[in-house]
């Protein structure tokens, strides 16, 4: 687990987003660190830290995988999944912040989107690349929850 400093603004003068990632795969973990390696990341490989730091840092952007833990297509009633975790953000000061879910398990990445609500999107990682990434960000741009 990652945390960044809490007293930092949410972007600085020179438009660095406070981005969060839920993420327990070492390849995707290094995919994104260096798409967003000009910002400020915070890094969670699992759901009970995740849900500690988005209760205490408020962020500009959120990453949410479902499957944690090295399983694949888990029931969204574990512990450790990116559902408990949109559970516990809907409570917090990120309620309203644009979130990314990328998830393997479509079913359970839906029901994640349906908790967190209009400012999530959901991707299935095998088709989440660059353009995904940046298409999702364009979308996230034209409704204004990000810059």
């Amino acid at each position: 687990m990652c945390v960044n400093d809490a007293e930092e603004n949410l972007t600085s003068s020179n438009n660095k987003m406070r981005i969060f990632i839920l993420e327990d795969d070492h390849m995707r973990i290094h995919w994104f660190t260096e798409k967003f390696k000009m910002h400020k990341l915070t890094i969670a490989t699992n759901a009970a830290d995740a849900i500690k730091i988005l209760s205490s840092h408020e962020f500009s952007f959120i990453m949410l995988d479902h499957d944690l833990g090295g399983k694949v297509f888990v029931d969204s009633e574990d512990e450790n999944t990116g559902y408990q975790v949109a559970k516990a953000l809907i409570t917090t000061a990120n309620a309203k912040k644009p979130v990314i879910i990328h998830s393997w398990n479509v079913p359970a990445a839906k029901r994640m989107q349906y908790v967190i609500g209009e400012t999530s999107l959901t991707f299935p990682f095998g088709s989440f690349d660059k353009s995904i990434l940046e298409k999702a960000l364009g979308i996230l741009r034209a409704r204004k929850v990000i810059k």
